[in-house]
């Protein structure tokens, strides 16, 4: 080794031992700690304790609030230090002081919010350094120090602080939508509804007024302003497990307990003589101090023009707060529901109401937000019961006239009857997603759109909405786009989202057409659900995806029957598959983990024309098919009459099918990648083309007719989500995306043209024959015949 080599190494090993003496804690470096951990701990208690809602006073909620953060994180200071007395040994290495803060920083925010618990231990690594690096600058002594020594204080104070400022400055901003998929209007032309826009006023002139207990001291338009006065109801049975010190602040607070739950609720109705349906709306759960039920006024006043009278249903104190939340009460929440009802029958046949004789209590609706859209499910079943499932000697009380149920954004499972999901039979139901819900991010109305059953011909359906930049909160004007509430609202990517405008525009064309068609029995709104194109003019620029079905429809397969991928739900149904590269059942699942429990159909294909030469592709004896055969004397049914429509319900899961070499790396890629690295595989890519593909009929003279999916309706391409602003989120929300069927329709007059006097009856097999795009794994569902 040479001299200028050895001279190298020695001036490495120099700087290398400054570095190393810079970095040890000595007693400048120790009180840059002590400051950082003050700073850490006056943020944590204005940003957690400053932002609770105690109840007391808006002016001295966050001061209490920030002093009870200080008086949980001094006792979690004095327990550390009493009860560990080891810790002695270990703080010796650091700082005691600092120690002993950090365990009482973080007892303090585990109490308070468990959410910020997680992040609490980088956050506080970052300050710490910068206390550690400012408070060897600041302390005195930096001339002196050696040469390595200032240059690593520096380096590390501006490296920390612009970190800092990198981080602050990500998490002020609304955030990114870079991972959007840019809208692409579906270019086959569809026919305008020529009903008149449900989301516009009504003729009606709208009145308005409250009912509730008289008493309420927190609200006092149930308390001194209210307008009718009703009984309290006991609710002792609904909320079971609730008990401790904990349910008697909630006492204290709301002035109630468990056995007196006021009947509380807000009303707009049409100045007439009716009668008038009647539409009750509940909210959620959500911080019961800042109260949901004024959140409905825009859809009250909406429907109430349009001739219905509706009610925003207060049901505030089954919700959670700061100290306090209920266990198991989602049922109680639909239970409500019933005991207003009763109170209406009550006003409608009574003499001593504004409502006497003027509600139509045969044609009722119940709308639901969040845990309200499961619980307007659960209230639409108990109403079927004469006792509650869970315990026989509390009778439940129903028997009314609910014709149908509207679930936004609806929790699912959360309370199960019996042990069972909730059933629901011969209603109609819509239901209503956003694929930015940060709230419920999984479609769990899905599971309630399958479970509903038709058991005979009626004028009911089932629909279901889901709206790509909608999110979970904008449907209520009180929960606005924070799906989590403040601090954590820092934290949420809200940059991708429709307005609150808008998606309330979507809320008031789909809610104003549903209930028209299921209330006021104006099937003109029907086309709406089966096809949503037909109401573009009337809603925001978004993708949206639909599902629809009635009694009418003749499923020949919904993959809910057995394990035989051979047959079919229909008796007698056969199913065929060739060239697949993925076929299998299965139940379609959550972006994450869980189950829709609704059954499937997974295809996937990998398929490229043969040239004229022969080429790739030559081996197959033609495109890659599934093809279902249908049981004899189905073509002689209604159902493929010349006015009717093959229908089905499709999915493209943005997977690739397995390579032909066995690389197991393809249908499943996303989910078998690391979370992160599919995250950033859903922002970077190239827009994503639709996945296309032909249906084929054959008859049984053996004539052939086909039509290209395209040509029909565009199947839209995943669409990935982005809930928050972290690095990454895969670890809370797994995929980027989640697969949604949508309802396809065919009309059968299509193949007409194709096969020489075409009758619809003759159809023996249809088949997909995926000839369009080259590779692609899709699901399918519920294939069939419908109506007209």
């Amino acid at each position: 080794m040479n001299t200028t080599t050895k001279s190298l190494w020695k001036r490495i090993l120099e700087w290398s031992r400054g570095v190393e003496h810079a970095l040890t804690a000595g007693p400048r470096v120790r009180a840059g700690v002590g400051f950082a951990f003050a700073f850490l701990t006056v943020c944590a208690a204005v940003l957690i304790g400053g932002a609770m809602r105690i109840g007391i006073h808006p002016m001295l909620d966050p001061i209490i609030g920030t002093l009870l953060f200080m008086v949980l994180f001094a006792l979690f200071v004095l327990a550390t230090y009493v009860a560990v007395p080891v810790v002695r040994i270990l703080v010796s290495l650091v700082s005691w002081r600092a120690f002993l803060v950090l365990a009482g920083l973080v007892g303090a925010i585990a109490v308070m919010s468990s959410f910020f618990f997680m992040l609490i231990g980088p956050f506080a690594l970052v300050i710490i350094t910068l206390g550690a690096a400012a408070g060897g600058l600041v302390r005195g002594g930096f001339g002196d120090a050696s040469r390595s020594k200032r240059v690593v204080l520096v380096s590390l104070n501006v490296i920390v602080f612009a970190a800092v400022c990198v981080v602050v400055s990500r998490f002020a901003s609304r955030g990114w939508d870079r991972h959007l998929v840019a809208f692409v209007a579906d270019p086959v032309a569809v026919e305008a509804l020529t009903a008149d826009d449900p989301s516009q006023p009504g003729d009606a002139t709208v009145r308005t007024l409250t009912y509730g207990s008289g008493t309420d001291a927190r609200r006092p338009e149930f308390g001194s302003d209210v307008t009718l006065t009703t009984e309290p109801v006991d609710a002792t049975a609904f909320v079971k497990g609730s008990e401790g010190w904990r349910m008697k602040l909630r006492t204290w607070y709301w002035g109630f307990d468990f056995g007196n739950f006021p009947v509380n609720g807000r009303v707009w109705y049409p100045d007439g003589d009716g009668p008038f349906p009647l539409v009750l709306i509940v909210h959620g759960n959500h911080s019961m101090e800042e109260h949901s039920d004024p959140g409905y006024a825009w859809l009250g006043e909406l429907l109430a023009s349009r001739g219905f009278i509706v009610v925003s249903v207060d049901e505030n104190f089954f919700n959670g707060s700061w100290g306090s939340h209920l266990s198991r009460e989602n049922d109680g929440r639909g239970w409500m529901l019933l005991r207003h009802l009763e109170v209406w029958k009550a006003w409608n046949e009574g003499s001593a109401t504004p409502f006497a004789g003027k509600v139509d209590m045969e044609h009722i609706a119940l709308i639901g937000h969040s845990r309200g859209g499961e619980a307007a499910a659960i209230a639409a079943s108990f109403n079927r019961l004469a006792r509650y499932p869970d315990d026989a000697t509390v009778e439940i009380g129903g028997g009314f006239s609910i014709k149908s149920v509207v679930a936004i954004a609806p929790s699912d499972g959360q309370y199960t009857p019996a042990g069972r999901p909730t059933p629901l039979e011969d209603l109609s139901y819509l239901t209503i997603q956003g694929g930015h819900d940060a709230d419920v991010s999984s479609f769990a109305g899905a599971r309630q759109w399958r479970r509903l059953q038709f058991t005979h011909d009626g004028d009911f359906f089932k629909a279901s909405v889901w709206s790509y930049r909608s999110n979970h909160g904008q449907f209520n004007t009180v929960w606005g786009d924070d799906d989590w509430g403040w601090p954590f609202t820092l934290l949420l990517n809200r940059k991708p989202l429709l307005t609150g405008d808008e998606q309330r525009r979507i809320g008031a064309v789909v809610i104003g057409a549903f209930l028209e068609a299921t209330l006021h029995d104006r099937s003109e709104y029907l086309r709406l659900f089966r096809d949503l194109r037909t109401a573009a003019a009337w809603l925001p620029e978004d993708d949206y995806i639909t599902r629809y079905q009635d009694p009418g429809y003749t499923i020949l397969a919904d993959f809910e029957e057995d394990v035989d991928l051979t047959t079919g739900t229909t008796e007698g149904t056969e199913i065929d598959g060739a060239g697949l590269a993925v076929w299998r059942e299965e139940l379609q699942s959550y972006r994450k983990e869980g189950s829709k429990r609704n059954g499937v159909v997974v295809l996937g294909w990998r398929y490229e024309e043969r040239d004229d030469a022969g080429g790739k592709g030559e081996e197959l004896a033609g495109p890659p098919r599934y093809a279902v055969t249908l049981p004899d004397g189905t073509s002689g049914e209604r159902s493929t009459e010349f006015d009717s429509v093959f229908v089905f319900s499709a999915a493209d899961t943005g997977d690739s099918p397995p390579l032909d070499d066995g690389d197991d790396k393809g249908e499943e890629a996303a989910a078998a990648e690391d979370e992160s690295e599919a995250d950033e595989r859903a922002e970077e890519e190239e827009e994503p083309e639709p996945v296309d593909f032909t249906i084929e009929v054959t008859t049984a003279d053996g004539s052939v007719a086909s039509v290209v999916l395209s040509s029909i309706r565009r199947l839209v391409p995943p669409l990935p989500s982005r809930f928050s602003k972290l690095p990454t989120e895969g670890w809370a929300w797994g995929r980027a995306w989640e697969p949604t069927l949508q309802t396809v329709e065919v009309p059968l007059a299509v193949f007409s043209d194709q096969i020489v006097d075409f009758d619809p009856s003759s159809i023996i097999t249809i088949a997909f024959v995926f000839d369009q795009t080259p590779e692609g794994v899709v699901i399918v569902d519920d294939i069939g015949f419908a109506p007209r």
